[in-house]
């Protein structure tokens, strides 16, 4: 099998290669890394021979060389960050300005990281269909649901798959407060990527919210009165929509962006991947354990191997409106867990509208407009319909000055792709 990683310099792509080993046992497995920058692919590349100890193939394409990456592959993993650290700071602050939280994949932030990334999202998925037609593709660059949204509409043939780890390891910290094994619990999920509900969860018979709150599982976010009015756990990130006031201060509050946290954390793990040893590498990953990895793309890469897989794959594919849902591997297929309950009323109502928000976003994205960027934020439930315009220019004028600042060598490869 042939796994290729467009964007496979970025200084979490060991944690991938680490968690692909037990899967690689018996197995010809190569991992292809692309990557733009040479030093950090070089680095990268040698951090995953030596945690792969000869089990994996690890093959370096560089600059000029995508396509050859792709040639042959099975599975395609897209995790490119366009405008790299520096417009994912812009992303989750901007909108800070006007009391409206910041994130890297939601909100205003999460448009402009689609906003700039959609060109080359784009590109990468017409060369994964003439060079790897049968690949099964996977997209970790944010947003996901939007931007498998946009793929959809213009490459309704192409198999790509947004996942996410975030409910199954919600699921896991449930289950651990109230002190049941997860295998036995049943449950209803209802979201976009990164923006979700756990309900409906039962324990033989027994409403688990309430073993969860009894077991002290409910102090901090979501509090106990959230979870009792929603009936219904919300993922992290909705504390973004619960508590927005709330993170708005923390957020201006904060000395450094997590952009910059994580650039800092990504310098210093370049250096020791150059040079360090196995244990030097494999204490850097814990700095940041990069879970989507292990909880939801490895599983799904061992489901597509044929392998057997015991977890819930949340996922975003196909065309149309993004809702997340929850498959089961088995008999070698995807199968969807159909939908015995619905969620409460405010759940369905908040859900929509996020829907209906991406539906917009997505034609604004492809019509490339400010007119037509703003209309979409007006929709958005966190923004007021008089900021819309101000925050489409930021958006609108980031993006310009990221793509006439890139040196001439980035833009010939950008196009070239």
């Amino acid at each position: 099998m042939i796994l290729a990683i467009l964007g496979g310099s970025a200084y979490s792509t060991p944690v991938l290669v680490q968690s692909l080993l037990a899967t690689a046992a018996g197995r010809t497995l190569t991992v292809r890394l692309a990557g733009l920058s040479s030093g950090r692919l070089r680095a990268v590349a040698r951090a995953c021979v030596i945690l792969s100890n000869g089990t994996i193939q690890i093959e370096q394409f560089g600059e000029g060389e995508w396509k050859a990456a792709l040639n042959g592959s099975d599975v395609v993993v897209i995790q490119v960050r366009v405008g790299y650290y520096d417009s994912r700071h812009f992303d989750e602050t901007f909108s800070l300005e006007y009391d409206i939280p910041g994130d890297e994949g939601l909100g205003p932030g999460g448009l402009s990281a689609a906003w700039r990334a959609w060109p080359h999202i784009r590109a990468f998925c017409s060369d994964i269909q003439a060079f790897a037609p049968r690949a099964q593709t996977i997209l970790l660059s944010s947003p996901g649901s939007l931007l498998v949204r946009l793929a959809g509409s213009e490459f309704p043939s192409l198999p790509l798959t947004a996942v996410c780890e975030l409910p199954f390891t919600t699921l896991q910290h449930i289950c651990a407060v109230a002190g049941v094994p997860r295998d036995e619990v049943s449950f209803e999920y209802a979201g976009v990527n990164h923006l979700g509900w756990l309900y409906g969860l039962e324990w033989r018979g027994e409403d688990l919210l309430a073993g969860y709150i009894a077991g002290n599982g409910s102090r901090g976010f979501p509090e106990a009165s959230l979870i009792s009015r929603l009936n219904a756990f919300p993922l992290k990130y909705l504390r973004l929509h619960y508590e927005q006031a709330a993170v708005v201060e923390e957020q201006k509050q904060r000395v450094r962006s997590r952009a910059e946290q994580l650039q800092a954390l990504a310098d210093e793990a370049f250096e020791i991947y150059g040079l360090g040893d196995r244990n030097r590498i494999e204490a850097t990953l814990q700095k940041r354990k990069a879970e989507w990895y292990p909880h939801a793309v490895v599983p799904l890469i061992r489901f597509w191997m044929g392998e057997n897989v015991d977890v819930p794959l949340f996922l975003s594919m196909g065309r149309g409106d993004m809702h997340e849902r929850c498959f089961f591997a088995r008999g070698g297929k995807l199968q969807p867990v159909p939908r015995r309950k619905s969620p409460s009323g405010e759940v369905e109502e908040i859900l929509e509208r996020f829907v209906a928000y991406e539906r917009i976003a997505a034609e604004a994205i492809l019509e490339r407009t400010e007119d037509a960027l703003s209309e979409a934020l007006s929709l958005h439930p966190w923004v007021s319909g008089s900021l819309a315009s101000a925050l489409a220019a930021r958006i609108v004028k980031h993006s310009s000055a990221i793509s006439s600042s890139a040196t001439q060598k980035e833009v010939e490869w950008l196009n070239s792709r």
